[in-house]
């Protein structure tokens, strides 16, 4: 195994996704995608072995690593001779994991904060919104189909990549005032339609009204998983999201479906909540002495 840390690239990105298979992970950042679309950020090096998947992040000022695997004890103790260190700092911790860590060496510093965890969805509840749950989503569906009876539901391809990008380059036009990270997560998506779409075996989806998109999905399905890296809809236009969950979800045949977190944003914790996940996957990052 080499011990020298890799800055990622699109050839990069695809040996993480035809290896992730042998170390998978829920969490969304272990996904080739938001590895690479947020290395900027993150200044994210990694390391691939036959066993597991070493992250090098730069968060807050300090260096912290992940690691996907199905031995965090093993991986663990690999990491320290890797490293060469006998503290680490350690980041996208599952919480079976953390009692493994916590029984094998000594720990410190464990937390955890809500905005971080993913919501995680079944298939079945997305892609049908059935029972008196979803009462409220169907209601908007159903004004939608009522108002616009041409609507249809398509693949993003070569052929209407670029009807995408003009959609979200005219929903994004007004950016006055976003946050730093919802500023970079424009500019990231931005980046992937214009020049990272052929580096992941993404999935995506649009809804058209009037021959028009209203609005789009994509994700990447990966070890069974859909994980939904991004979502958006006009907001002028009743039920565009309410029908992009649904057909997005409809539409692959993963068993899971993983929408990300809620970055600690009310509107999108109520909107995630809405949807009734199954489970939310919460993250820990923990010190660890040798």
């Amino acid at each position: 195994m080499s011990n020298e840390f890799k800055i990622l690239d699109c050839s990069g990105a695809k040996l993480i996704a035809d290896a992730i298979g042998f170390c998978p992970s829920k969490f969304c950042d272990f996904t080739p995608f938001v590895i690479l679309m947020w290395q900027k950020m993150y200044k994210t090096e990694y390391i691939l072995t036959d066993e597991e998947l070493f992250l090098k992040l730069t968060l807050d000022g300090g260096v912290h690593y992940g690691v996907s695997t199905r031995n965090i004890k093993r991986s663990a103790a690999k990491l320290f001779n890797v490293t060469g260190k006998d503290c680490l700092d350690l980041s996208l911790i599952t919480e079976g994991d953390l009692e493994i860590l916590k029984s094998e060496f000594d720990v410190s510093n464990i937390y955890t904060r809500e905005e971080w965890w993913d919501y995680l969805y079944s298939h079945e509840d997305l892609s049908t919104l059935s029972g008196k749950r979803f009462a409220g989503q169907r209601n908007h569906i159903n004004k939608f189909k009522a108002t616009y009876t041409d609507w249809c539901y398509e693949r993003v391809n070569e052929d209407n990549l670029s009807e995408v990008k003009a959609f979200y380059n005219e929903l994004t036009k007004d950016s006055d005032g976003l946050s730093a990270s919802a500023s970079f997560e424009m500019h990231m998506v931005k980046d992937y339609l214009n020049s990272g779409y052929h580096c992941f075996p993404t999935e995506g989806g649009v809804i058209k009204a009037g021959g028009e998109i209203v609005s789009f999905a994509f994700g990447e399905v990966v070890d069974g998983t859909l994980f939904v890296h991004v979502e958006k809809a006009r907001r002028d236009v009743q039920g565009a999201y309410q029908m992009i969950v649904k057909e997005f979800a409809s539409h692959t045949p993963a068993e899971f479906i993983n929408r990300e977190e809620d970055m600690g944003i009310e509107g999108l914790k109520r909107s995630k909540e809405s949807y009734h996940p199954i489970e939310k996957l919460k993250k820990y990052s923990v010190t660890i002495h040798r």
